[in-house]
C-alpha cells in the first residue's frame, strides 16, 4: 500500500503541495493505480501458497491503508524542507576519483571487479542456455 500512495505522490515535483490536483484528468494513471489495488487484495485473499500469503481480515486491510497513506504525510513533510538545507546532497554519489585512490586499492577492486564480471557473464551464458533449450523445446 506505500507503494501505492507514493505513486500518487510521485505525481508532483519541485516543491508542489497538492499531490491530487488533477488525479482524475490522467485515466492511464488512475487505471494502474486501480488495477495494482485491485491485484494486491486479488494476490493476498487469494494467492495463498504460491505467493506465501494468507487472507487478510478487513481490520488488517483498514490498517495497511490507513500505514500507506502515511507515505502521503512523508511527501508533504519531505516537501517543506527547504532545497538550501540539502545543499551537501548534490556531491553525494560522486565518491572519490580515481588518482586520489591508492594503487594498492586498484589492483584489489580490478580483481574484484574482474570476478564479479565473470559471475556476470556465467548467469548470462547459463541464462540463454534456459532460453536456448525452452525454445527447442516450445518448436520441437
Amino acid at each position: 500500500m506505500m507503494q501505492l500512495f507514493n505513486e500518487i505522490n510521485a505525481r508532483k515535483i519541485h516543491g508542489e503541495r497538492n499531490v491530487f490536483e488533477g488525479i482524475f484528468n490522467n485515466l492511464i494513471f488512475c487505471s494502474i493505480v486501480l488495477g495494482t489495488f485491485i491485484i494486491q487484495i486479488v494476490i493476498v485473499q487469494f494467492g495463498g501458497k504460491p505467493f506465501s500469503c494468507t487472507e487478510l481480515t478487513v481490520d488488517q486491510w483498514l490498517w495497511s491503508v490507513f500505514l500507506g497513506m502515511g507515505t502521503l504525510l512523508w511527501g508533504q513533510l519531505v516537501t517543506t524542507i527547504p532545497t538550501s538545507r540539502l545543499k551537501f546532497l548534490k556531491e553525494a554519489g560522486h565518491g572519490t576519483h580515481k588518482d586520489e585512490i591508492p594503487e594498492e586499492e586498484l589492483a584489489e577492486d580490478a580483481e574484484e571487479i574482474d570476478h564479479a564480471e565473470r559471475e556476470l557473464r556465467r548467469g548470462q551464458i547459463l541464462w540463454f542456455r534456459g532460453l536456448n533449450r525452452i525454445q527447442t523445446q516450445v518448436w520441437s
